[in-house]
């Protein structure tokens, strides 16, 4: 499996106006305008977002994402902490009308990935509601307490030694857990 580190992605910013020239006259011909979509025939990233290379002010080779430098040079910077959304959901689109800049989370639910699919969910697998109440939230997890409590009740049945051992660590459990749900114990 392959682990990405996100850093922040290059801008045009970056460059000096010699760099900055030479880029917009190498961008411009790699793009498609005859459709609604602008269409970047140049180099791709494996997801097909388009990828163009210039050189830093630090005279640097960096590679830039297609769509950001056509918004960039057409409307302005993109804003610190957003994502260009492709509303046409076209990665190789570079047209700025078709790009919306947008928080991380937003894109990503906007999208067709995992974690949209299940944001969208209204119930569990179980078929209990993934109400507020009903929810157990872990870092970007959402689970079905009910679920979640079956589940450590069924693994505490398989496990009686696990129980025992726990209940010799915490002696005053057991009597306080039957006085919470009224339970007499006969002696």
């Amino acid at each position: 499996m392959l682990f990405y580190i996100y850093s922040k992605p290059h801008s045009i910013s970056e460059l000096d106006q010699k760099h900055l020239d030479r880029l917009k006259a190498k961008f411009w011909p790699r793009v498609d305008k005859t459709g609604n979509c602008w269409i970047w025939i140049g180099h791709k990233y494996h997801k097909g977002y388009g990828c163009v290379t210039s050189t830093s002010k630090q005279r640097r080779r960096i590679n830039l994402s297609a769509h950001r430098v056509s918004y960039e040079l057409l409307v302005g910077e993109i804003p610190e902490g957003l994502t260009l959304d492709h509303l046409c959901r076209n990665h190789a689109c570079v047209n700025p009308d078709h790009l919306e800049p947008v928080s991380l989370w937003v894109n990503q639910l906007r999208g067709i990935a995992t974690p949209a699919l299940n944001a969208e969910k209204t119930f569990c697998k179980n078929g209990h509601p993934l109400t507020p109440e009903n929810l157990t939230k872990r870092v970007n997890v959402r689970e079905c307490s009910i679920c979640k409590k079956e589940a450590w009740t069924r693994w505490k049945l398989k496990n009686p030694e696990y129980q025992r051992e726990w209940l010799v660590k915490h002696p005053g459990y057991m009597s306080q857990w039957r006085q919470d749900h009224k339970i007499l114990v006969s002696v």
